[in-house]
């Protein structure tokens, strides 16, 4: 199973929608996260009938850059354990710096 996970600004942009497209094709991706996108899910709804994903689940924006976790819709995702260790995770802000933190081998793939 090919998962993507991306913290993608400005994918009301044809390039980006190109390019998140190029990479389900190339990558055969199953799986799909996209955050922070700033988009409506009426739009997105159209991206991913477009990408011809089957499902798709969409979390309203809940403030401005920084925010916080939503603590009832993790409660209604994640078992106890899980919400707990996601509550832990801080939530980034414009002054974080995005970076790489996984980085593919030689093939392509992930290992654990």
């Amino acid at each position: 199973m090919a998962t993507l996970t991306w913290n993608v600004r400005g994918l009301g942009n044809k390039d980006t929608v190109r390019a998140l497209k190029n990479l389900i094709q190339k990558y055969q991706l199953d799986i799909i996260f996209l955050s922070e996108t700033k988009q409506q899910k009426r739009y997105l709804e159209k991206i991913r009938m477009k990408m011809k994903m089957i499902h798709s689940f969409y979390v309203e924006p809940n403030g401005v850059a920084g925010g916080s976790w939503d603590e009832n819709k993790l409660t209604n995702l994640f078992s106890r354990e899980e919400v707990k260790a996601i509550l832990t995770i801080p939530i980034g802000g414009p002054t974080i710096k995005d970076s790489i933190v996984w980085v593919a081998s030689k093939d392509g793939g992930y290992s654990v």
